[in-house]
């Protein structure tokens, strides 16, 4: 059923997503409230004591700290 025929009152899923969607679909039509209902966290598994943790940590942390990916975000998220 399609969004538009206003039938859709609420939706829950990922907020990266939606926002990613709504912007690209539905601009000013719909909007993501500002309520988390459970946070989720993500990881990467290594194995115990791996030699690669800290070189992506260090890579993760630059790249989240870096004009670059805020300028991305707002690419795929808006503002």
């Amino acid at each position: 059923m399609p969004i538009t025929e206003g039938k859709i009152e609420a939706l829950v899923y990922d907020k990266p997503i939606l926002r990613h969607l709504i912007r690209k679909e539905f601009p000013g039509d719909l909007e993501v409230l500002p309520i988390p209902f459970l946070p989720q966290d993500n990881g990467i598994a290594l194995p115990a004591k791996s030699p690669l943790r800290d070189p992506i940590n260090l890579v993760l942390l630059k790249t989240i700290n870096s004009a670059a990916w805020h300028s991305r975000l707002i690419d795929y998220l808006g503002r």
